[in-house]
Order: structure tokens, then C-alpha cells, then sequence
């Protein structure tokens, strides 16, 4: 790792010394508002580490969705298999959150939690801002937020009659077209509605005459947003959302076991030879599709605002996967039934920023129920399934927090969350597959837990800069696996987990605000993390088993620096180092057959493993990210914005290896450069622009998994480019 950091703080600081030839002019960094405390606040004045970034600044770097905010933050891994999201955040997440369970990283849309992690890979239009808040939430945001949160705020209505028009093509018959207009109706009324459609071909070409590609891309989503001034002091806003789905995004399965081990291959299979190709007699396909709600109401009492959000989504899914990488039936998932609908509401009261104390205090219900029906092929004569798998959530929580200003520059906020879950579960047999059922049924069980989560920070304002010094804990709930036994009678209930930290930040706008250096060491205390991994055991690999760690410790740090070199040219730069090992962790390793017996054999199994001092999986040492704009200005009026970024992630674990021969479970590092060239008109009406992404074609990974067939993958994508044209008014 020395090395390679070494490499890169050279190359960075060569960088940034041959800026200072590009002339005198400086500019100074824009303020740019959050409300990761839930109050609209400069990002400078929050003692928390968040990346935030403009819908602008998403464009410019080649963020388009969800999973791709990872390459502009540094501390964020986001995997995915298939239509699951997978993001980890300083080390944290969950691989698989599957009806009975929920991820570690929570994510917004707007106001909306979002529990299901195949609902969350969603394509971005008409973004204001995202935010990435870094460590445990476990006061304002309460669920499921050990990690962090995401949170994806779109533009809100406005006053103006205005709108905006794009379209572009690309490589891989790449095109894409969104549209938004607001429009204010009346003066106390008015609409924001934008709609996106996405298609683009396959990465993966089918090496199976007729049979589908792979990795393809085909959705569309519409929203509308609808503001009511009802009154001096009351304002309404609806938002309704629907996306669709119908592709295979994701689903490039491949075998990447040695062939001797590779039990599709030993049964006659053959697979994909590079990233650009599969081997598959299943037609992979997701086709999904949600509808989401939110009805939010402010009212202003004063010097208190009152919010009450009320949000609901419905959800459905429908999922194939090639579970060996092969074109054998060995282990496949020809079809899995996912459907969930959830409904929250909370209660806000927010002080007003007139005295020397801050508070808000708040009250939320959440109510989820999910199910899902997974069928398997192992390639006997009849389908096999894990289940139909029923699991209902209530959670309640009461929150507060506080802010003292002693005086202009010493502040203490001091907060805590009291919560209760209740979660059951019951699993009954497939009423879609007439084969075995590979769970315990009739099953039913339920549990509960209680927690509190307190947060306290201590902050000192010098002026230009400050500095924090906070203590925060985050809390995950329990649940179940998917199946919540199996068909010996293994599963229970799993613990929560709960994680404390100790950060210390510095935040600050310095050289008459020309750079903003935002800098967080920080240490973590994990107790009964939540792991999952895919199991080996009989047809039961193509599921995955969440079991409890004993604990782990990670530090680390975080620093975010940009640079305003001149009035034209802008560095932006960050940092992260880890250090993570579990601690007290006896669990299994992936091994190849023929390794573990020393006799011919294929497929893979789980061996005993002290994990005890691995680092976190999927937790890399370090990940970077810079990049550099220069704006060209031209004679008539127009620019041109240069745009070049590059991210780096050093190598991890997707799983516990105990043998060599198992080392393609191992992510090695990588780095992505994306460039993006735009010339935007004098009145800046329109622009066009040229982008390209992955521009050197760097193979990694979106997913490795050993599983009892070998050991599978999903590529990450190629390198792409393409055009496009944007009309605002």
C-alpha cells in the first residue's frame, strides 16, 4: 500500500504545483447548502463528514447514477449483484438485504427511506444535490444508518416558468433523453415534472446461439412534483414517482474458477472468455418497477417550523440469474419473485435559527412488509425453491437534538434516538414450484429489540475554520435470512449490530477562501456486524447466509481538498485510509474441492477460518479521487468547461479466502479516468458536449461470489463514450 500511495501523493503534488503557472485571477469557493442536520445549512458550519455535490458537478465527473458515486467519493465501495445494491461505506454495508434484512448504508430519496436494496440503483435526472454523510446517523436518521446515509434530493418547484431538454447517444447504441418543466400555475400553486428514458445493448455478448446477452440497459422513470402555498405559513408539496424496468443489467455472469475445478464446465458447460462475453442457456432478466409517494406539510408557528412527512412505495420484482456463470444447469435462479410496500411517517419540530440554541425533536413510524419466492435449478428433473418468504417491519422512534452556542466560536450539540423494532417472518411452500422446498415449513417467528442511540459533538469556530470533535452510535436491527431456516432447521433471529464512533474534524476555507480543506480521522468500535456471504452447502449455494460477527475496529481518515487555482481552473481531491479487522471472528473461507480433499473434485466448499485480524471485506487500505476543470472562456461569450477525473480504489476482499487457488475472490486495485468536454452557449441556453468514461478500459469487478458451483463474477463496465445536447429555458 506505502508504494502505491507514495505513487499517487507524488504525481497529486506534481499536479498541483504545475497549476500555479495557469496566471493570477483566483476565484473562492461557493457556499454550498445541506441539510444532513435536517436544517438548510452551509456544508463549512456541519461537524460531519459529507461529500455533496451539485447536479453540475455530477455531470461534469460522469456520476449518472447511483452505483457511480463511488468514484468521486473516497471511503464509498458500491457493488451490486444483479439489481441488489451493495454500498459499504468506511468498511461498512451488507452484501445482500433481502426481505428479512436491511442494509447498513441508508438511503434517501428526497424524504423517502428506501429499505430495499434493489430499489436503489436508480438512474439520476433533474438533481439538485446528493449528499454521502460519512459514519453512524443514528439520531436524525435512526434506521438502519451504522454506516452512513445517501441521500438523493431532486429540484424542487420553483417560481419561474422554466424547463430544461437532453439527449444523447453513445457506443453501445447508448441513448438517453430526459425533459423537465416547472411550471407555477398560480401564485400559491405550481408542478415540476421530469421524465428520463435510458436504453443501451449488451455488454456481454451470449456465446449460446439465441440465447439472451447480457448487462443490457432499458428504463424509463416520470415525476411529479406539486407545491401548495396554502396561507402565509403553510406550504404543501406531493411528489409521485413511477419506474420501470426491463433488462439485464448486471446479470454478466461469468466462471472465473480454474477449469479443472469448475463444476458447470465439468458437466459439459462452457462460459464467457473476457469481459465482453457469457455462456448462458438462461435468459437473464430483471423487470421491475415501483411506485413511491411523498406528502410533505411545513408549517411555520412562529420561531418553530412544524414538518410532517408521509411517505409510501410499492415495489415489484421480477429476477433471472445465471448462478454458476456457465451454460450447465448447475446452479441457477431461473426466476425470483420480490415484491415489498412500505409506509413511514414523521413528525418534525425545528427551532429557528434566531437564539443561541438550535433544536429539533421528532417522532417516526415505519411499516414494511416484503416477500419473495425464489425458484432453483440445480438440473435435476424438477425446479427447487428456498421458499415463499413473508416478513413484516414496524419500527417507532422518538429523536432530539440540540445545539448550544456558548458564545461565537464554542458550540455542544447533544442528541439521542429511542427506538423499537418488531420484525416476523414466515416462510410457507412455493406456490409457483412443485418441486422440494429447501426451508424449514411451515415456519413462523418474530422478535423485537430496543434501542438508543446518542450523538454529542463539541465544536470550536475559528472564523475561516473549525473544528469538531464528535462521539455518534449507529444501530442496524436484527432479522432474518432468506430462508429463514433451511430445510435442517439452521437460522435463527440475528442480533443487531451497533457501532460507535470517535471522530475528530477539521473544516476550513483558507488563502481568502481559494482552497477548502475538509479533513475527519476517525475511529470505529463494531460489535455484532452483521456479515453475509454466499453459502456452499448443497443447492443451497445459491443463496447467501448473514451470520453475526463478534466485533471489529476501524480507523482511518478522510480529507477533501479543492483548489480554486485560478478564476478558469479548479482542482478537487480526496482521501481515504482504512484500516479495519474483525476481532475474535471464528467463521469459513472459500476452498476449491480438489484443494481442501487432494482428490479430484470440482466446486468449491466452506473451510473452518479465523478471520480474527482480516481487514473488513470489501473494505480497501485506500481509495482516492481527483479531478481538474478548466473553464476555456471564448471571444463571443460562450465556454468551454474541460473536465478530467480520476478515481482510485486499492484492492479488497468480496470473501475470505483460505487458499491461493481461491484468490479471484480478491478485488485488485484499479483506477477509472473519465473526461468530459462541453461548450455551453453565451446566455447558456444550450450545450453539447463529449464524454467519455473508463477512457483507459480498465477490467474490475461489480461482483465476485464462490459459491458450491466455483466461483462467479460480474464485470464492471468497459469503456464508454459518447455525445450530448441540453436545451434550458
Amino acid at each position: 500500500m506505502s508504494a502505491r500511495l507514495s505513487a499517487f501523493l507524488k504525481g497529486h503534488i506534481a499536479l498541483v504545483a504545475a497549476t500555479c503557472l495557469a496566471g493570477p485571477a483566483f476565484a473562492q469557493q461557493e457556499d454550498i447548502i445541506v441539510t444532513a442536520q435536517k436544517r438548510a445549512e452551509n456544508l463549512q458550519d456541519v461537524p460531519i463528514s459529507v461529500n455533496a455535490f451539485t447536479g453540475s458537478t455530477l455531470e461534469n465527473i460522469g456520476v449518472t447514477g447511483v452505483q457511480s458515486l463511488q468514484f468521486a467519493t473516497p471511503g464509498l465501495v458500491f457493488n451490486r449483484t444483479g439489481p441488489s445494491a451493495q454500498p459499504y461505506i468506511r468498511g461498512i454495508g451488507t452484501r445482500l438485504s433481502q426481505g428479512g434484512l436491511e442494509p447498513s448504508v441508508a438511503v434517501y430519496l428526497d424524504g423517502r427511506y428506501e429499505p430495499l436494496s434493489s430499489a436503489v440503483m436508480a438512474e439520476m435526472a433533474d438533481v439538485e444535490r446528493v449528499e454521502v454523510l460519512k459514519g453512524p446517523q443514528g439520531t436524525l436518521y435512526g434506521r438502519n444508518a451504522t454506516a452512513g446515509a445517501i441521500r438523493i434530493i431532486s429540484k424542487e418547484v420553483s417560481d419561474e416558468l422554466e424547463g430544461q431538454f437532453s439527449a444523447g447517444y453513445g457506443n453501445y447504441d447508448y441513448y438517453t433523453a430526459s425533459a423537465s418543466v416547472n411550471v407555477p400555475l398560480t401564485d400559491s400553486f405550481g408542478a415540476r415534472i421530469t421524465g428520463m428514458l435510458k436504453k443501451r445493448d449488451a455488454f456481454a455478448k451470449n456465446r449460446i446461439a439465441g440465447a439472451r446477452d447480457a448487462d443490457d440497459l432499458d428504463r424509463w422513470a416520470l415525476r411529479g412534483k406539486f407545491r401548495l402555498e396554502a396561507g402565509d405559513n403553510v406550504t404543501a408539496n406531493l411528489t409521485l414517482a413511477y419506474w420501470k424496468q426491463d433488462d439485464a443489467a448486471g446479470l454478466d455472469q461469468i466462471d472465473l474458477s480454474p477449469q479443472a475445478y469448475s463444476t458447470g464446465i465439468s458437466r459439459g458447460g462452457i462460459t464467457g472468455r473476457n469481459r465482453g462475453e457469457i455462456a448462458s442457456v438462461l435468459d437473464a432478466i430483471q423487470r421491475s418497477d415501483q411506485f413511491s409517494a411523498e406528502f410533505r406539510v411545513d408549517v411555520e408557528l412562529g420561531d418553530i417550523d412544524l414538518a410532517s412527512i408521509t411517505t409510501f412505495a410499492d415495489y415489484d420484482g421480477y429476477t433471472t440469474i445465471d448462478a454458476d456463470g456457465t451454460s450447465a444447469r448447475v446452479f441457477d435462479a431461473p426466476g425470483s419473485v420480490t415484491s415489498a410496500q412500505n409506509f413511514s411517517q414523521e413528525l418534525q419540530l425545528v427551532s429557528g435559527d434566531k437564539t443561541g440554541l438550535e433544536w429539533i425533536v421528532g417522532a417516526y413510524y415505519f411499516h414494511g412488509k416484503s416477500q419473495a419466492d425464489n425458484k432453483l435449478d440445480a438440473g435435476g428433473p424438477l425446479l427447487l425453491s428456498t421458499g415463499n418468504q413473508r416478513n413484516i417491519t414496524d419500527a417507532f422512534a422518538i429523536f432530539g437534538q440540540a445545539t448550544w452556542h456558548f458564545d461565537d466560536q464554542w458550540s455542544l450539540t447533544a442528541g439521542g434516538r429511542l427506538g423499537y423494532e418488531r420484525k416476523s417472518v414466515s416462510t410457507r411452500k412455493s406456490t409457483a414450484v412443485p418441486g422440494a422446498t429447501l426451508a424449514l415449513v411451515p415456519f413462523d417467528d418474530k422478535a423485537d429489540w430496543t434501542s438508543f442511540t446518542p450523538k454529542l459533538t463539541l465544536q470550536y469556530d475559528m472564523g475561516d475554520a473549525m473544528v469538531y470533535l464528535a462521539y455518534a452510535r449507529g444501530f442496524k436491527s436484527g432479522g432474518y435470512n432468506y430462508p429463514a431456516k433451511n430445510a435442517a432447521g439452521v437460522g435463527s433471529a440475528l442480533n443487531p449490530e451497533t457501532l460507535d464512533m470517535i471522530e475528530l474534524g477539521v473544516k476550513g476555507d483558507f488563502f481568502d477562501r481559494r482552497v477548502r480543506a475538509n479533513v475527519a480521522a476517525y475511529a470505529y468500535d463494531y460489535k455484532d456486524l452483521q456479515v453475509t456471504r454466499a453459502s456452499t452447502q448443497g443447492s443451497g449455494s445459491v443463496t447467501s447466509v448473514t451470520e453475526n460477527a463478534a466485533n471489529a475496529r476501524i480507523y482511518g481518515l478522510d480529507a477533501d481538498v479543492n483548489w480554486s487555482v485560478t478564476d478558469h481552473f479548479t482542482l478537487t481531491s480526496g482521501l481515504n485510509l482504512s484500516h479495519s479487522e474483525y476481532r475474535d471472528f471464528l467463521t469459513t473461507a472459500k476452498m476449491f474441492n480438489a484443494v481442501a480433499t487432494g482428490a479430484p473434485a470440482v466446486g468449491m466448499r466452506d473451510v473452518a477460518y479465523n478471520a480474527s485480524g482480516h481487514a473488513l471485506l470489501r473494505s480497501p487500505d485506500w481509495s482516492a479521487f481527483i479531478s481538474a476543470e478548466y473553464d476555456l472562456p471564448l471571444a463571443n461569450g460562450a465556454h468551454v468547461p474541460i473536465n478530467l477525473s480520476y478515481s482510485y480504489k486499492d484492492d479488497y476482499d468480496f470473501d475470505f479466502i483460505a487458499d491461493p487457488s481461491s484468490g479471484r475472490l480478491r478485488q485488485k486495485a484499479y483506477g477509472l479516468l473519465n473526461a468530459r468536454i462541453t461548450y455551453v452557449s453565451a446566455n447558456d441556453n444550450w450545450r453539447l458536449a463529449a464524454w467519455a468514461q473508463n477512457l483507459t478500459d480498465v477490467h474490475y469487478f461489480d461482483d465476485v461470489v464462490g459459491t458450491g458451483a466455483g466461483i462467479r463474477a460480474s464485470y464492471g463496465a468497459p469503456r464508454t463514450y459518447g455525445v450530448d445536447f441540453t436545451y434550458r429555458f
